[in-house]
């Protein structure tokens, strides 16, 4: 039992560094693009054409306030983008961080449990403890 609460606990712990490597590099790649080609595709998305066949299904007001809410959108997100970039350089060490305390939280309960079958184990065997013997 005492093996099978280490190995969960490593293949936990694995799975733990693994998103928090992932996640690192995906915020570190975010952090080092450029916003210029991301503003350019904004813009060229207010210009694309709509096909005939939507446009038949689709009433012309729906398709027009469907593209400025859109083009809203990302311009919004372009905005919030030029105040998000410096904060990236600050998610990276917190979620260090958050792995160190996470990894101590899982050791700490894997030895409470590994404690606590090894004493289950000594009232079964019908062993006492050091302190209950004659």
């Amino acid at each position: 039992m005492k093996i099978l609460i280490w190995a969960i606990t490593g293949i936990l712990l694995l799975m733990w560094t693994g998103f928090i490597a992932a996640t690192t590099s995906v915020i570190t790649w975010v952090s080092g693009m450029s916003l210029d080609p991301a503003k350019a595709g904004v813009e060229r998305l207010a210009n694309v054409p709509v096909p005939e066949w939507v446009s038949i299904w689709i009433p012309p007001g729906v398709l027009e306030s469907f593209n400025v809410s859109t083009a809203g959108i990302f311009e919004s997100a372009m905005a919030a983008m030029s105040w998000l970039t410096p904060l990236l350089g600050w998610i990276n060490p917190l979620l260090w961080v958050a792995w160190g305390l996470m990894t101590v939280v899982l050791l700490v309960v894997a030895v409470v449990l590994h404690m606590l079958v090894g004493r289950n184990n000594n009232r079964s065997n019908g062993a006492l403890p050091p302190n209950q013997r004659a």
